[in-house]
């Protein structure tokens, strides 16, 4: 797989190394409480870190040569594909998530010439679905009690936003 600049941050593939700087953020309960998987173990990172294949666009987020985040792009059916992110709590509120977010598209439509891409948050994390419009996403629907509530117990459930865009629309909207 090959790496990705953008204006402040490079995505690239995980190595071997990588393992404590993402254990930092993916072992931390404020990064992870939205999130699917919950907090992780460093055994668990490592893991994960070691799995990812050459054809998979799941990448490591530096910025100023330091490891804060992980991205994916996750090629569906239907030439359809999710996109997600996870940064370094550090990190919030600095545009990097949108900065991802366009790049994860661009790779999307441009590259791959998929015809949609997804993605799904918890309702409670604003600062997720803020990004997904800024990036020109668009709400779709509202799963209630659709996703397992790891920031709580784990016999609750939150409700899930989930947004969407056809490369027609990101294509007119760079034009």
């Amino acid at each position: 797989m090959k790496s990705y600049k953008t204006e402040r941050l490079l995505l690239r593939p995980f190595r071997s190394d990588d393992v404590n700087a993402a254990y930092d953020y993916i072992g931390n309960h404020e990064n992870t409480k939205y999130t699917r998987a919950g907090m992780q173990t460093k055994e668990q990172c490592a893991e994960f870190i070691n799995s990812i294949s050459e054809d998979e666009y799941i990448f490591a987020v530096e910025y100023d040569g330091k490891l804060i985040g992980t991205a994916e792009l996750a090629i569906c059916e239907d030439n359809q594909a999710t996109l997600g992110w996870i940064i370094h709590r550090d990190y919030w509120g600095h545009g990097f998530c949108t900065e991802i977010g366009k790049q994860l598209l661009s790779i999307a439509f441009d590259e791959l010439k998929l015809r949609r891409v997804m993605a799904f948050c918890d309702t409670e994390n604003i600062g997720s679905w803020r990004v997904m419009e800024k990036i020109g996403m668009r709400r779709e629907g509202c799963f209630i009690g659709g996703r397992p509530a790891y920031s709580y117990a784990l016999d609750r459930h939150s409700d899930e936003y989930s947004y969407a865009i056809l490369a027609e629309e990101y294509l007119s909207s760079k034009a």
